[in-house]
């Protein structure tokens, strides 16, 4: 899908699509979504009569969402939603109903109606990470080793994925160097085979697997904890065994 766009008060909805030699020319569905996104903005006290303003353009990207399609059917997970300065989150379903002419020459020409259901997206669940940059202790390569937290991404259960990744002022002994991890149950985290052969029970973290640098083993399996600003790491790999209690710890703190 090329793009997906709302237009002024979200009272049209223009979609495009291709596909090989027949293209589905433009959309345009009636919206009704502005209320359910509009709410915090509409709920504000006013003492005054406003004066009268033309609407704010309102656009919606969906390639920063989940996208998934079905015969007719899209739908969109956390599509971000921009309007005045704010970002919100909606999920959409789009239900088409093509249509196909057939010209005197011979040419195809393809339409569509669309109906749209949209509702706002419930947050995932964090369990109170933060993205950001992160350093090392100062006892950690004189506290110069820095990590950046990604997320959240939304998971299908309700829960939220996370990343590590390296910036300009790692270095070569960053630990771990990359890593992702998962906020869900142990039994529905994508590595739930792995911790349950790991013997490990404890609820405490969130499971996840990095690589680390010239410290802890490649696809270690790691427990991430956060308390405040700072974020604990724990590997429970060594040696190329996973194990049920954590064989070493670090703990990054976020940088103002």
């Amino acid at each position: 899908m090329n793009f997906l766009r709302f237009g002024n008060g979200f009272s049209n909805l223009a979609v495009r699509f291709a596909g090989g030699r027949r293209r589905l020319a433009t959309v345009l569905a009636a919206v009704s979504i502005g209320a359910a996104l509009l709410a915090p903005v509409a709920g504000r006290a006013q003492d005054f009569e406003p004066e009268a303003t033309t609407p704010a353009a309102a656009v919606a990207e969906p390639q920063y969402s989940s996208l998934s399609s079905t015969n007719n059917v899209i739908q969109g997970t956390r599509v971000p939603v921009f309007y005045n300065g704010n970002t919100y989150y909606v999920d959409l379903t789009l239900t088409l109903k093509p249509e196909v002419t057939i010209s005197t020459k011979g040419v195809a020409t393809v339409t569509a109606t669309a109906t749209v259901v949209a509702t706002p997206s419930p947050n995932p669940i964090v369990n109170n990470f933060k993205a950001g940059t992160y350093v090392s202790p100062s006892n950690i390569n004189g506290g110069t080793t820095y990590i950046v937290v990604s997320g959240p991404s939304p998971l299908a259960g309700g829960g939220s994925g996370w990343t590590i990744t390296t910036n300009s002022k790692s270095t070569p002994q960053t630990y771990p160097s990359s890593a992702t991890w998962y906020v869900e149950s142990n039994a529905s985290n994508p590595l739930a085979a792995r911790i349950k052969a790991a013997g490990i029970t404890s609820t405490a973290y969130s499971y996840g697997v990095g690589d680390a640098g010239s410290n802890w083993d490649n696809n270690s399996l790691l427990g991430f904890l956060q308390v405040g600003n700072s974020l604990e790491i724990v590997n429970f790999t060594s040696y190329g065994n996973d194990n049920n209690t954590p064989q070493d710890t670090i703990t990054y703190t976020l940088v103002p």
